[in-house]
């Protein structure tokens, strides 16, 4: 469980805020974990979380963090977030005559033999009880 921190005076957390903005715009991707949860503690103080604990939340605690002080400060542009998702687009920047385009092809369906029992008839089954 987290420890309760107490609410620090506006100069503080003001300092913090500077802090972070300025770790954010130097590398996006970096959390720093005791700042993002002592933000994030000053912000939420309801639901605070520990900087001990599992890492699984980084990511939640930064996002939350980031949305919320863009909302506090006020900003003209937004602060970079850490995208988890990787986009190649460097198909798109190839010329078409480089592109190679593979007609599918068109595969048969394979025939299957089903097995049929022979159908005997009431002559044949005389028959062969006659033979033996």
């Amino acid at each position: 469980m987290a420890k309760i921190e107490a609410k620090l005076d506006q100069y503080e957390f003001n300092k913090l805020v500077n802090q972070w903005v300025e770790e954010k715009k130097k590398s996006p991707q970096r959390i720093n974990r005791p700042l993002t949860h002592k933000l994030y503690n000053q912000l939420f103080n309801g639901q605070q979380r520990d900087v001990n604990a599992c890492t699984c939340m980084d990511r939640d605690t930064d996002l939350k963090v980031t949305k919320n002080l863009e909302k506090y400060l006020k900003l003209t542009e937004p602060l970079p977030i850490q995208s988890n998702v990787k986009i190649d687009f460097s198909s798109m920047t190839k010329n078409e005559d480089e592109l190679f385009i593979f007609d599918e092809e068109v595969s048969k369906p394979k025939k299957t033999t089903r097995k049929t029992t022979k159908k005997v008839t009431k002559s044949e089954t005389n028959d062969q009880s006659t033979n033996s």
